[in-house]
């Protein structure tokens, strides 16, 4: 009990009085009436299920939503390691570094320790696979991509850390003298072009990369109408380890300008792929298809109830087959070729923007995490008013949806000038560099647009906010 303190007026001072010792506690007193039940607080909202946390909305307080928490590797980081190791290209192939490469070779080594392609020492990036036996009885790895329709154009990879100092790739062509096969060594291309694999279908063949010293290192094999048979090893000592991890996935979509037209065999994604091949956290899909376009196909197009051209090579980028591969694959980066240029359809026509704005909004509901990048309209050696307006319909209906992050008008940018190509090399501009005799790349050009489209892919990449 604190002193008591008063006021002495005799003194005018303040006093305290004397305290005597503490007395005993006086009886407990009466227990008062229970209060009245205070009002519900907000708690913590009803629903939800296994592993989803409460995730706010907005500023608003209780504004939250049950959500399932991504496990994995986040779009952000995806995106944040494409930066990190994306490099410009040289030219479309970089050069062979001869410090990690000293031969390589289209053979076999003798007596080959063989690790066969079911082993469990490799795993394989694409749609789906098979196991193919060819006439020798060897078993092969084959990729089986429901687009192209050939079954055979749509390259994949094998990846695996090795460690020793020689090795051969056992492959089978699938595609006569366009088969093409890549290896890279620590993401270096160990050759300075595609290896062609022999002419002669459904035969062993094997490709034999030496080192100069014995090491661990990341290798990458890549084949194009190819199938994957197995590594060899020298020596008994060497090893291989599988690797398994989260990439970052790039699909293409287009039609005949970007998987293959009148300008040759080695097309625009395939030069593209070895690019995208000097970063190892890619994963690379190709799903266009010769013959096609936005609104060319034989298949029955969903918005104009028919069937726009039955001679073209597939199904039109509408088509629910053809776009059911994009869900499949779940990107995280959609390559859009905006190629118009054999459909001869003015955009009020055929409703090119509807197509265009039906392949996005496809994407959004079902992908909803892949981002898009667009390219439109590819040369200036294409001067029909209708294909300028297509060009410009695809531009503009890309600016307008909320999941493509770039958007790029070739033929404003003048990529090719003027009207030239290889039949009328008289005529203004470049186009007799990079254009065949009708609209479509050239050899050259295949390699010029590939370059020019990994490094503005790169550009659009690092220039977006990513969350």
């Amino acid at each position: 009990m604190s002193a008591i303190k008063y006021y002495d007026t005799t003194s005018g001072t303040w006093k305290y009085l004397s305290q005597g010792p503490k007395g005993d506690a006086g009886p407990t007193g009466t227990k008062g009436d229970t209060g009245a039940t205070g009002a519900t607080g907000a708690g913590v909202p009803t629903g939800g299920s296994t592993g989803q946390a409460l995730v706010k909305n907005s500023g608003t307080d209780y504004d939250t939503t049950w959500t399932t928490i991504a496990t994995g590797t986040s779009s952000k980081s995806k995106f944040d390691a494409f930066l990190v190791n994306t490099k410009g290209p040289v030219d479309y192939y970089p050069a062979a570094d001869t410090a990690l490469i000293s031969s390589t070779s289209s053979s076999a080594i003798s007596g080959a320790t063989r690790y066969t392609y079911n082993s469990g020492k490799f795993y394989f990036r694409g749609l789906n696979s098979s196991v193919i036996t060819n006439s020798s009885g060897t078993n092969y790895y084959r990729n089986n991509a429901d687009f192209p329709s050939s079954n055979s154009v749509n390259p994949f990879w094998v990846e695996f850390d090795y460690y020793g100092s020689n090795f051969d790739v056992r492959y089978n062509s699938r595609g006569s003298s366009n088969a093409q096969l890549w290896v890279w060594v620590d993401g270096v291309p160990a050759t300075a072009a595609a290896v062609k694999p022999t002419s002669t279908n459904d035969v062993d063949s094997y490709y034999n990369v030496t080192l100069p010293s014995t090491a661990q290192r990341r290798i990458r094999v890549m084949l194009a109408r190819a199938d994957f048979g197995g590594i060899g090893t020298a020596s008994v000592t060497d090893t291989i380890f599988p690797v398994e991890q989260k990439l970052l996935k790039v699909a293409l979509f287009d039609g005949s300008w970007f998987a293959g037209g009148a300008g040759g065999a080695t097309n625009v994604s395939d030069y593209l792929s070895v690019q995208l091949g000097e970063m190892l956290n890619v994963d690379y899909y190709v799903t266009s298809v010769s013959g096609t376009g936005y609104v060319r196909g034989t298949n029955t197009d969903p918005i104009l109830g028919v069937v726009t051209d039955a001679s073209a090579g597939g199904p039109n980028w509408c088509d629910p087959t053809r776009l059911s591969v994009l869900t499949a694959i779940s990107p995280d980066l959609v390559v859009f070729i905006g190629s118009t240029n054999d459909d001869g359809f003015t955009a009020s026509d055929k409703k090119l923007g509807e197509h265009v704005t039906y392949v996005y909004n496809y994407i959004l509901n079902n992908v909803p995490n892949a981002k898009i990048v667009t390219f439109t309209r590819q040369s200036n050696t294409e001067t029909s008013a209708s294909m300028a307006l297509n060009a410009s319909t695809v531009y503009t209906a890309a600016s307008a949806s909320s999941n493509v992050i770039g958007v790029v008008n070739i033929y404003s940018e003048g990529w090719i000038t003027g009207t030239s190509n290889s039949s009328n090399p008289n005529n203004t501009g470049n186009g007799q560099i990079y254009i065949y005799s009708d609209v479509h790349p050239n050899a050259a050009g295949n390699r010029y647009y590939a370059s020019r489209l990994f490094n503005r892919i790169s550009d659009i990449v690092k220039t977006y906010t990513r969350s």
